[in-house]
Parts: structure tokens; C-alpha cells; sequence
């Protein structure tokens, strides 16, 4: 919804909300949800739009591989998108095969006190001792990296993230893709899924978080983050280990602001 693109505009400009990436496939593990189900053990999403874009592309060779190999029995790969017959064959398979599921790029727009909370009590993957449940760091060395949230934190981004915007990801982009690829000699070069996100064209479609009408989401925030404490998914020499009362205050105070801004600017709009 046009409306809810422009309110987004104005949040991030106005430091109320930041943005983060995320990709979801056939193959996806968790699925991420601000008005529906969420599964999976970590929620996983990229910190910028370099790292969505290599993150993508990456997944998406990984998709177009294994199906590749399990149903025509040939892989994706340089040899085979220069080959004329097997490049035939590879765009014919995107455009008629059943087992071609609808993969999607969603923005996620948060609270900017998630943001805070994420980069204040990280930890770099290969630090992540045995059934630890905390932020774990990923990529950190490619393209900014990205985040995984788990246990408790994965509900606090539910109540703390305003807005989603999700882009289908079509037939036809996958042939372009493939396009690209064989032009390229690369098959997981970033740069070969820039077309998916021209900035001069939003293909994004926006929804609302449910919650942001809600009175009492900032109890649900006041509960996780309590139950983040009990359970010492925070770091030890965190603001929010070190002080909790003035920290969870500040958090919650941040997200009325913007949800009062959020419902101000909805208001002076026409559905």
C-alpha cells in the first residue's frame, strides 16, 4: 500500500525506524511473520541491501541447483549456461516445472531501539557456545553481514518491527537471472540480481504490524525483554545486563514515540 510506503519514508528519515533484509524460499528453514505464524529456530535477516542482494542470489543458485540435479539430472553451473541445448532446457524447467515455488526479498521496518539492542548484545557465530540462544552475527566480512534471532529476541523483533514489505520474486526474474549469469561467467555475483532493485522503482508491497493499534504491545515488550533477562539471552556487559529498569524504559518509551507518529501520520491520510 502507497500509503504505508510513505509512512515508512518518514519514519526512517525521522530516525523512528531502521531497515533490515530478508530472503525466503521453497527451501527456507524459518518463515518470518509480523501478523502470522513465524517458524523456525533462528530468524535470520541481512543488515544491508549488499548483503540481501549476495544473500539472494547465493540462495537462489542453491535453489536452482539442487532441483536442477534432482529432477533433469544436471547442475547450474558456467558449463552447462553455456551449452545451448542445457541452457534451453534450464529456461524451460523455470518456466513450466510445478517444483519452481514462489521465493520472495522482504524489507523489514523495526523500532529503531531493535537496532540497538541487536548491535549492544551480538555474538560472532564461531563465539556461540552449545545451545546458546542469543543474536548470533553472520557474514560479518561480506557486505556488512547480517543477524540471526532466536528464543525470546525473535519475539521481541515481532513486537518491535512496524512494518514488512515483501517482493515476489517471479518466473520471469529467475530468467533474467539465469540471463545475467551466463553474461556474467558468475554464477553468484550480486551484482547480476541488481535489476530486482532499481531505487528509482519500489516493487514492494507494504503491510501494517497489527500491533501498532495495539495499547498494551508495549507490555509484550516489557515481558520479552524481562524473559530475556531470566533466561540470560543478553549479554553480561550490555545496557540492558548492566541497567535493565533504564533500559527497558528507554526501549519502550522509543517504540510509543514512533507508534504515536506512525498513527499521527496514518491519520492524516485517506485509505
Amino acid at each position: 500500500m502507497a500509503v504505508y510506503k510513505d509512512i515508512c519514508r518518514v519514519l526512517k528519515h525521522d530516525d523512528y525506524a531502521s531497515e533490515v533484509y530478508r530472503f525466503e524460499g521453497a527451501r527456507t528453514r524459518s518463515v518470518f511473520s509480523i501478523n502470522g505464524d513465524v517458524t523456525g529456530d533462528y530468524i535470520y535477516f541481512s543488515k544491508a541491501l549488499d548483503h540481501h542482494k549476495y544473500f539472494s542470489v547465493k540462495r537462489i543458485r542453491q535453489i536452482l541447483n539442487q532441483l536442477l540435479i534432482e529432477e533433469l539430472d544436471m547442475p547450474l553451473s558456467n558449463k552447462t549456461l553455456h551449452d545451448e541445448t542445457d541452457y534451453r532446457r534450464i529456461k524451460n524447467f523455470i518456466i513450466y516445472s510445478d517444483s519452481i515455488k514462489d521465493m520472495y526479498s522482504y524489507k523489514l521496518i523495526y523500532a529503531q531501539p531493535f537496532g540497538e539492542l541487536i548491535r549492544d548484545n551480538f555474538q560472532y557465530n564461531s563465539n556461540k557456545s552449545g545451545g546458546t540462544r542469543s543474536i548470533e552475527r553472520v557474514d560479518r566480512r561480506v557486505y556488512g553481514g547480517g543477524y540471526g534471532v532466536s528464543d525470546e529476541w525473535k519475539h521481541l523483533m515481532i513486537y518491535l518491527t512496524m512494518f514488512s514489505a515483501s517482493h515476489k520474486i517471479t518466473r520471469g526474474d529467475l530468467l533474467e537471472l539465469i540471463k545475467r549469469m551466463r553474461m556474467t561467467n558468475r554464477t553468484s555475483r550480486k551484482d547480476n540480481i541488481d535489476f530486482l532493485f532499481n531505487p528509482c522503482e519500489d516493487l514492494y508491497s507494504y503491510d501494517i504490524n497489527r500491533l501498532l493499534f495495539s495499547d498494551f504491545n508495549k507490555y509484550n515488550i516489557l515481558n520479552a525483554l524481562e524473559t530475556i533477562l531470566e533466561k540470560g539471552l543478553a549479554l553480561p556487559d550490555s545496557d540492558l545486563s548492566r541497567h535493565p529498569s533504564r533500559t527497558i524504559r528507554g526501549v519502550i518509551d522509543d517504540y510509543e514515540r514512533g507508534r504515536v507518529k506512525t498513527l499521527e501520520l496514518l491519520g492524516k491520510r485517506k485509505y
